[in-house]
């Protein structure tokens, strides 16, 4: 553990950090907190400044510690997390990917996270899930997505509070930067309890090696590309917003669980969106990215002179008509 900050510095460090509380965590605290953290420092940080926090109430808060199952070192990773979060007097549970998570695809694992984030919040009676996003993320996410390998749908940043599936998640610290972050663990002498990513320091998968070798060489000769691209995030997050808005309007559910999404008049791009929302709310547990040949035929189809009405497709758990003026999805 690392000491030598004294009182003012400390604070000085961690109250960045809990200027995000203040904003983002205080409107949701009374309906309970479940922290999730890796064991990296990031979340490192989110779980010491919580804990040391000022203006948090007297709010129910746990910490959830996943082990993807990708590294060998990751069981006792989680249980070192869970054990430092008992010993900060918070609940703490972990959980274990089952299977081989290395060969899972981040597509899998992700949907494994949000799913295992609702379960344990849900168990253990708390109505938020506080993830250590920050802006360094945001800007390898745009990068990802600029180089067809990942990141949020067309570039867009992540949202501060928002719901996935239902679930309340809160993103405190998008507006601070990762080395803000792993200053205030330093400051409270925690930087020795962080884990070492070997496979993000190996560049295994497209985030490290963005990471490492994209952004690291742009930050060289433009050292606020991080700030540049986090803007350029959000500008499309807000965006995405107003489409998906508009997107939201072309689609009904009725009382027999058909969705129908309104072509006539409706540019394809919109419909394209329409179609992914909708079957996001049908099969809200599918990972729906290998499905996007089936949405390429049906829209090759709506545009084809005259359209293939009465075409049949299938989704992962979706079946799918064409007809003339809308396209008709329901559950198998």
């Amino acid at each position: 553990m690392q000491t030598g900050f004294l009182k003012t510095e400390k604070r000085r460090a961690l109250q960045p950090l809990w200027n995000t509380f203040d904003e983002h965590l205080k409107p949701h605290e009374n309906g309970g907190l479940l922290l999730a953290v890796s064991g990296g420092p990031d979340s490192l940080a989110l779980l010491e400044s919580f804990v040391r926090w000022p203006n948090r109430g007297l709010c129910p808060a746990g910490v959830l510690t996943l082990d993807h199952g990708a590294r060998v070192e990751g069981r006792a990773e989680a249980e070192r997390v869970a054990g430092r979060a008992r010993a900060l007097g918070l609940l703490a549970v972990s959980d274990r990917f089952c299977g081989d998570g290395t060969n899972a695809g981040e597509g899998r694992l992700r949907s494994w996270r949000f799913e295992r984030f609702a379960h344990h919040a849900e168990s253990l009676g708390l109505g938020s899930v506080v993830l250590a996003h920050h802006q360094d993320d945001e800007a390898e996410g745009f990068l990802m997505d600029l180089l067809g390998v990942g990141g949020g749908p067309d570039g867009a940043s992540m949202v501060r509070v928002g719901h996935v599936n239902g679930l309340r998640v809160i993103r405190p610290f998008l507006g601070l930067r990762k080395n803000q972050l792993r200053l205030a663990l330093s400051a409270v002498g925690m930087s020795g309890l962080a884990a070492v990513d070997r496979l993000d320091l190996q560049n295994q998968n497209w985030r490290a090696f963005v990471r490492h070798e994209v952004l690291s060489g742009l930050q060289a000769v433009h050292p606020q590309i991080v700030d540049r691209l986090a803007s350029k995030g959000t500008q499309k997050r807000e965006l995405a917003d107003a489409v998906q808005e508009a997107a939201d309007a072309l689609w009904t559910l009725d009382a027999s669980g058909q969705v129908r999404v309104a072509l006539e008049g409706s540019p394809l791009g919109l419909i394209r969106l329409a179609v992914q929302r909708s079957l996001a709310h049908l099969v809200p547990q599918r990972d729906l990215r290998s499905s996007r040949r089936t949405l390429e035929a049906i829209l090759r189809d709506i545009r084809a002179k005259p359209p293939k009405t009465g075409s049949f497709y299938d989704f992962s758990g979706v079946k799918a008509r064409l007809e003339s003026d809308q396209l008709i999805l329901q559950r198998d």
